[in-house]
């Protein structure tokens, strides 16, 4: 079964704006009925990647989050 899918890159597009990347991953999984596998192929990501994104959209936010810890042990 060859499928001739053109891939989108998402690293690229998500260089120029994170909200947007995810906006497409979510509209396009929209469109091929929740297919997380065939939207990852496309996309170049993993499966996890998506599930991460729709668990953003879930909670509402499609923004970046800090990336500093919570809590410093050492402090």
């Amino acid at each position: 079964m060859s499928k001739n899918k053109s891939k989108i890159d998402y690293k690229s597009l998500r260089k120029i704006s994170p909200e947007a990347a995810r906006s497409a991953v979510l509209d396009y999984l929209s469109s091929n009925k929740g297919n997380i596998a065939d939207c990852a192929r496309v996309f170049g990501v993993t499966r996890v990647t998506i599930y991460d994104i729709v668990r953003k959209s879930r909670q509402g936010d499609l923004k970046d989050r800090s990336k500093a810890p919570k809590i410093s042990r050492y402090k």
